[in-house]
């Protein structure tokens, strides 16, 4: 119960206007253990959270993310920097994590 309870706890610190929540890739098997299985509820915490608190989440793969951008976020992935972004200092997971908020910024930003 504590991962809602921090998951509420940021909402009310930072106060998003929208939110995503990438899913992994469908081709993407459990790995070995319980990790996928434990994403998978973390995810649905993460969306009971932002749903109690009427917070519009986008959710999707890579490639709902890529749809969103109109081009293929992997591509984005492997470049140096992003919009002005020094992606050397983030870890793929965290890029990932930029792109997927940038493909929900209304068009035009």
């Amino acid at each position: 119960m504590w991962y809602r309870e921090r998951v509420l706890q940021l909402i009310d610190q930072f106060s998003p206007e929208a939110s995503a929540v990438r899913y992994a890739e469908s081709f993407n098997p459990y790995k070995e253990g319980n990790s996928g299985r434990l994403r998978c509820r973390i995810e649905g915490v993460v969306l009971e959270a932002l749903a109690s608190k009427a917070i519009p989440v986008v959710t999707g793969s890579l490639a709902t993310i890529s749809a969103k951008l109109g081009s293929g976020a992997k591509k984005y992935l492997d470049r140096k920097d992003y919009r002005g972004l020094d992606w050397s200092k983030l870890k793929k997971n965290r890029r990932e994590a930029v792109l997927a908020a940038v493909a929900n910024l209304p068009k035009g930003q």
